[in-house]
Order: structure tokens, then C-alpha cells, then sequence
């Protein structure tokens, strides 16, 4: 049994790494955007700002720091993506609850995949190589990292999130 889940969490975190760092293929931004993040300079930690109930976050390069509940869904994967489900494999990913429901906005009209959305109450998160959440399933966290918009059929949110940080609350 320990085997068994050794293993999922070792696929599950092959497969979220895999289909998240596509996206620096597709969004061009600057190395040094890359080196803050990786850093996790000051100048780059995201200004949260309230808007009634709302908390606002920015699309990457800002790094943004969120509390919520990590949870881990089971959404339909290839050749279809839902409109075969009983054919289509099926994909676990870790999703993340916040505390309060968060608007995150974009950061540049360059960026195609970053539009404006508000009113979310979940997102997935996509951890980098040195970021585990596997033993953080179904726990309060705090995460940090930069918000993309999903690009392709891997990403199961309109907003995703790649870790640089996790702790557990």
C-alpha cells in the first residue's frame, strides 16, 4: 500500500509538472521575471488589495502568497476530455480552496491565456520540482507562486497556480 501511493504521488506530480512547465513555452516573458520568481525577491511579492469581499492577485510575474484547503480531483484526460468519458483516461490534480473567494487580474495585454477573472473559489496548482504536496492533501496551506491562465486541456481551472512554496497552516 505505501508502494501504491508512493507511486501515485510520484505520477501525479510527473504529470502536473509536466503539463505546467509548457507554459513557459508559450508565454514569453523575460529571464528576469524568472529569476525573481525563483528568488522570491520583495519587489516581486504581489500587493493584495480588497475589493468588498474580494481579495485582488495578479497574473504572473507577480509571486502571490494564498491560503485555502488543498484537495486532490479526479478530472476526465485524453484523447477527449469529458465528451468520452468512458474512454477518456483520467487525470488527479491538486486543486486549491481558498479562504475567501479571490479576483485575479491581468498584468499585461500581451499575454493571451491571462484574462481578468474574479469570483474564484478554486484553482489548480501546479508545484515546481522542489515543492511536494502530497502529504498536504486535505489540510489547511498557505502557498506561494504566480497565477497563469490554463492553456491547455491539462488545466482543469481558468486559473492555475505554479507553487514555489507550500506549508502547512
Amino acid at each position: 500500500m505505501r508502494f501504491t501511493k508512493q507511486l501515485f504521488g510520484l505520477i501525479l506530480t510527473t504529470y502536473l509538472l509536466t503539463s505546467c512547465n509548457n507554459n513557459s513555452q508559450v508565454n514569453s516573458t523575460d529571464t528576469s521575471d524568472k529569476k525573481n520568481f525563483n528568488q522570491g525577491t520583495a519587489d516581486s511579492i504581489a500587493q493584495v488589495k480588497s475589493t468588498g469581499t474580494l481579495q485582488d492577485y495578479y497574473f504572473e510575474p507577480t509571486v502571490s502568497t494564498i491560503s485555502g484547503t488543498l484537495k486532490v480531483e479526479l478530472y476526465n484526460g485524453p484523447p477527449n476530455y469529458g465528451e468520452s468519458p468512458e474512454t477518456d483516461t483520467k487525470e488527479y490534480s491538486y486543486i486549491l480552496y481558498p479562504d475567501k473567494s479571490i479576483n485575479v487580474i491581468q498584468t499585461s495585454d500581451n499575454i493571451s491565456f491571462d484574462e481578468t477573472t474574479k469570483g474564484i473559489t478554486k484553482f489548480q496548482l501546479a508545484p515546481t520540482d522542489e515543492v511536494s504536496l502530497h502529504s498536504l492533501v486535505n489540510k489547511r496551506i498557505r502557498v506561494t507562486g504566480q497565477f497563469y491562465g490554463a492553456h491547455n486541456g491539462h488545466h482543469h481551472t481558468d486559473v492555475l497556480m505554479f507553487v514555489s512554496k507550500a506549508e502547512k497552516l
